[in-house]
């Protein structure tokens, strides 16, 4: 059998949507936790020194990013019935 054709038979059945749609929902959680991270890492140079202009401008983009991937996932959790508070762990 051709990939090609393994791969268009394996779309036809709901149970693949059901795994990308929930990968989709892993990688957007990766992606908000790398910002996290990040944005925790400017908290603790805020905590010693005054952040740089460039700085402050990364830790506001990445708080206003946060807020949205997590509304994304609330949202994309909800389509597939994930309770509201796991989009966040």
């Amino acid at each position: 059998m051709k990939i090609k054709t393994l791969i268009e038979k394996a779309l036809e059945h709901e149970s693949v949507w059901e795994m990308v749609d929930h990968a989709v929902v892993l990688r957007l959680q990766m992606s908000r936790d790398m910002y996290v991270e990040e944005r925790d890492r400017l908290i603790n140079i805020r905590n010693m020194r005054e952040l740089k202009a460039h700085e402050d401008d990364d830790w506001n983009t990445l708080v206003l990013d946060i807020a949205a991937l997590t509304r994304v996932m609330e949202i994309y959790g909800a389509y597939l019935g994930v309770e509201k508070g796991e989009a966040n762990d």
